[in-house]
């Protein structure tokens, strides 16, 4: 599986600002390249992310940690 690149960030940008979203959130099962993070970090307020290790807890917080009566 290959990181979520620069390009792909700047996709979402361009699609919340189209769209005129409060928010753009890229969702993986990888994690981003350097570049891509920083630009998820710099517009924090207009961009984030869900990685490999946020999804894991997720998952984990929704599917172990429920009581299923």
């Amino acid at each position: 599986m290959e990181k979520v690149v620069i390009s792909t960030i700047r996709e979402l940008a361009d699609v919340r600002n189209e769209y005129q979203a409060r928010k753009g959130i890229i969702v993986t099962t990888n994690f981003l390249k350097r570049d891509a993070l920083q630009r998820v970090e710099r517009e924090r307020y207009l961009l984030g992310r869900v990685d490999s290790d946020d999804f894991k807890v997720w998952v984990e917080k929704i599917f172990f940690e429920q009581s299923w009566e």
